[in-house]
């Protein structure tokens, strides 16, 4: 009797997994389909470097004149399908192909491939899985999203400037894991608020299948060397929001945390400078933002503040000072920095202009180096897809002598490290094309 039941019951479940089958397969909606996207800019620079001629300044190493770029060239393949199960559900697979044609990630990569990700959506949420950027990221609302042509202070200006030693110039936050492996959970919009949450074990994990230490390196493969981070974790919450009268509103707070590790293995070594900045042991990375864009018939606010903390930086400073062959450099405090961004903008039928300013400020070896941006961009729809643009950017960089003098210590350590630079006065201009479809 006992045999009888139970293979009634397996009759059963078999019975039902199959009936369940049939249901789930008459389920089916469309078959994936591919789509194919991009975009490509093509950028003709002019620039004048000014480096503070008391640090020993001149034109610095970029100088002035023209450069021609093609830039955020970007080719999208996307299998996107439908079904009906769980409520609607859409699945996509995307292979994102970037159209740089210079040297990525080091000197022997050259893997064009950025985006390599699954996505399945439906009324439950959003998950993704594989190389794509996180909820910090792509969740993020600022002044960054309302400016146009290549992006002003958010743009391309870095390619023809000098930096100086030391000087914050991004609105990403540090730590960011950009296209590293990672899962992220989108919560549905409700009330108009979305959560979101991103998980990548290694930040310098990108994608790698048959590398089997790529998941578990010891040290960074990017040159020059750079510390990265382990058990990345980010969140988001953004708020957005139409009123009646056209008035709208998008709101968001995003943060990351993970582990650092130091650019070099595990063991200190007090060589030198140089040796001793790769193997110190390091913060961990703790940065947040909040922002928003505001947008009523055509006009745009947007604004954002940074804070990086301590993120990434040596933890204990006397790993640097106690060197066998000391150089003689003062060693003083290292922070990742602040920054904060305004930007107004007008679209009037084909035409958009706007302006912005960025502030950023950091210790840098003891003293404080600072960004002043100002920007104003100019865009025009030609036709659908392609517009022309002109922007300029005036760009204060500041930063001191023991900045200077501890980015030449580290050179003279590790040949893979950038020369220290000192103030630069610089002024840019873009003008170009984009095409995006």
């Amino acid at each position: 009797m006992r045999n009888f039941l139970l293979g009634s019951a397996a009759l059963g479940v078999v019975m039902g997994f199959g009936l369940f089958a049939d249901a789930a397969e008459a389920r089916k909606a469309t078959k994936p389909a591919l789509k194919v996207s991009g975009r490509a800019t093509a950028t003709y620079h002019i620039f004048s470097n000014k480096d503070d001629p008391s640090l020993g300044g001149g034109k610095g190493e970029k100088g002035y004149g023209s450069h021609f770029a093609m830039e955020d060239s970007r080719l999208n393949f996307d299998v996107i399908g439908r079904m009906d199960w769980l409520g609607q559900m859409f699945y996509d697979w995307r292979l994102g192909i970037t159209g740089d044609t210079g040297v990525r990630y080091n000197s022997t990569n050259h893997n064009p491939i950025e985006e390599n990700r699954l996505r399945i959506k439906g009324e439950w949420g959003t998950v993704l899985f594989g190389n794509a950027q996180g909820v910090e990221n792509f969740m993020a609302r600022g002044a960054f999203g309302v400016m146009g042509a290549t992006g002003g202070f958010d743009g391309n200006f870095q390619t023809v400037i000098n930096r100086p030693s030391g000087v914050l110039l991004t609105t990403d936050l540090v730590g960011s894991t950009k296209y590293a492996t990672k899962v992220s959970y989108i919560t549905p919009r409700l009330w108009g608020f979305q959560l979101g949450a991103s998980y990548a074990p290694n930040s310098e994990h990108k994608g790698q299948g048959k590398d089997g230490s790529a998941h578990n390196r010891t040290s960074t493969k990017s040159s020059p060397p750079e510390a990265f981070g382990l058990s990345n974790w980010s969140g988001a919450v953004n708020f957005m929001h139409e009123f009646a009268n056209g008035f709208s509103v998008a709101l968001s707070a995003t943060g990351l945390v993970s582990h650092t590790k130091s650019a070099a293995g595990s063991t200190f070594n007090s060589t030198n400078l140089a040796t001793a900045n790769q193997t110190a042991i390091r913060e961990r990375a703790m940065s947040y933002a909040i922002g928003g864009v505001a947008e009523f018939r055509g006009f745009e606010l947007g604004a954002e503040w940074i804070d990086n903390g301590d993120s990434r930086q040596v933890k204990n400073l006397n790993q640097l000072r106690n060197l066998q062959n000391d150089p003689g450099i003062t060693i003083g405090k290292f922070d990742a920095g602040e920054a904060y961004s305004f930007a107004a903008g007008y679209t009037y039928g084909p035409d958009k202009v706007a302006v912005g300013y960025y502030h950023s400020e950091r210790k840098y070896n003891g003293i404080k180096a600072e960004a002043d941006i100002y920007s104003v961009t100019y865009d025009r729809k030609l036709a659908p897809g392609l517009s022309v643009f002109v922007e300029y950017n005036k760009l204060g960089l500041n930063t001191g002598k023991a900045a200077v003098d501890y980015d030449n210590e580290l050179k003279v350590g590790n040949s893979d490290f950038s020369s220290g630079k000192n103030n630069n006065d610089t002024h840019a201009v873009a003008l170009g094309a984009k095409f995006k479809f």
